[in-house]
């Protein structure tokens, strides 16, 4: 149950994770080990709870912490360790804090969990989610250049308007869920050369209109093709013929107003409903229908019925109990805010165990959702820097103007790049 995860070994119930090993619910994550229930991190090892945060080990709970070792429940902290609501203790300390924290039980993680939301409204937030980039506008970008209003982008250059992207997008416009790609236009998962106007490409070269092919060159309006080269229509041509007929296809589709668009969304196969679209845009029925989209009526979700089996909340009962972990291999939960049935297969119940986190009440959909809704919606504003500290070259409020997902409604203190460097660094 992980999807848009790339170059990753051993990840359960995630989504967007890059260069990963044994993550388990987590968001838009690269190069980590053994990360539960995190959003936006990179490189960081054995911890959980985490939001924009960067080279961080054995910490829980933190919000944009760098380098850290040992902390709980602290925001914009650089190079610390044994730190507890950003308050430094004693390695002694720590520990002696951490075992009151008991954060093996349900109960002790959801308190910290209230608490962590209270901590991190003190928390000072960048005009932007970036990381080690250069002249990009957008948000969530890591380790890309020349990139305009982009989100979610990774390890890319010279893209526009290009989204969820794993790794090495270069030169591409209006593209979604791709990786390893070059001078692609309009398309959503893709991965190749001159791709342009497709879906669901694997290492394609100068593709157009074509859908679920793999390891194709020079095709036009083909699906489920393999290995192929001057096709139209999934017919095959000789080179010559499919240079000649080309041309005149592309003169025709200008002439109806159909080159250049993507597919309509009566093609697609799903109901809009049951797809992405209808996370990041919701509609109602009748607003997706009238833009050509389908929407599923039906309910496919599983059934359960029986009793259902009610987690412990010590995570230390299943380590002591082989009895205990048979009754919850075995058992059917319940989900407690959606009331939806699941299981917790062997693999997580091992990743909770090693990890000592207690055995997750919430099914993996509505999990996704939590972290899912930590994430800044794809919305540019325009805002004026709120830092008003002295020290800081500016007297009274900080004039400098920027983009940022942050909506000027939101409450939170959103400082400009160089006041937010002075003030956290």
């Amino acid at each position: 149950m992980a999807f848009n995860v790339g170059y990753s070994e051993k990840c359960h119930y995630c989504t967007q994770v890059y260069f990963s090993n044994n993550c388990v619910d987590c968001f838009d994550v690269k190069n980590s080990e053994y990360l539960y229930h995190s959003f936006d991190c990179n490189n960081c090892q054995k911890s959980n709870h985490l939001e924009h945060c960067e080279n961080c080990y054995d910490c829980h709970f933190c919000y944009d912490c760098k380098d850290c070792q040992n902390v709980i429940l602290s925001t914009n902290l650089r190079k610390k360790q044994y730190c507890i609501e950003n308050k430094q203790f004693s390695k002694e300390e720590y520990l002696e804090e951490l075992k009151k924290l008991s954060l093996g039980k349900r109960s002790s993680v959801e308190k910290a969990k209230v608490q962590f939301e209270e901590v991190k409204k003190k928390a000072i937030r960048c005009e932007n989610n970036n990381l080690k980039t250069e002249n990009c506008s957008g948000d969530y970008l890591v380790e890309c250049n020349n990139c305009s209003n982009c989100f979610n982008g990774f390890r890319s250059a010279d893209c526009k308007y290009v989204n969820d992207i794993d790794n090495d997008e270069k030169d591409s416009r209006y593209v979604d869920y791709a990786a390893e790609n070059e001078l692609c236009y309009n398309g959503v998962s893709l991965s190749g050369y001159k791709n342009i106007l497709g879906a669901w490409i694997i290492y394609g070269r100068d593709l157009l209109y074509c859908n679920v092919c793999m390891n194709c060159s020079n095709c036009f309006g083909c699906t489920g093709l393999q290995h192929k080269q001057f096709c139209i229509l999934n017919k095959q041509y000789s080179k010559e013929e499919y240079e000649k007929l080309m041309p005149k296809i592309i003169e025709h589709m200008t002439k109806t107003g159909e080159w250049g668009e993507f597919f309509p969304m009566s093609t697609s196969p799903f109901g809009y409903n049951e797809s992405m679209a209808q996370i990041y845009y919701p509609k109602a029925k009748e607003e997706a229908v009238k833009l050509g989209a389908k929407w599923q009526d039906k309910d496919y979700s599983i059934k359960s019925e029986g009793e259902y089996y009610e987690p412990k909340d010590d995570i230390a009962e299943y380590i002591n109990s082989e009895e205990e972990r048979k009754g919850l291999l075995n058992g059917v939960l319940q989900c407690k805010e959606t009331g939806k049935p699941f299981k917790v297969t062997s693999q997580e119940l091992a990743f909770y165990i090693e990890n000592q986190i207690p055995i997750p009440v919430k099914h993996s959909e509505a999990r996704y959702m939590e972290l899912f809704n930590l994430r800044n919606p794809r919305k540019l504003y325009q805002r004026q820097c709120m830092c008003e500290e002295k020290g800081h070259d500016h007297s009274g409020r900080c004039p400098v103007t920027f983009e940022t997902t942050y909506s000027p409604t939101r409450k939170e203190k959103v400082y400009c790049e160089s006041c937010y460097q002075k003030t956290v660094i």
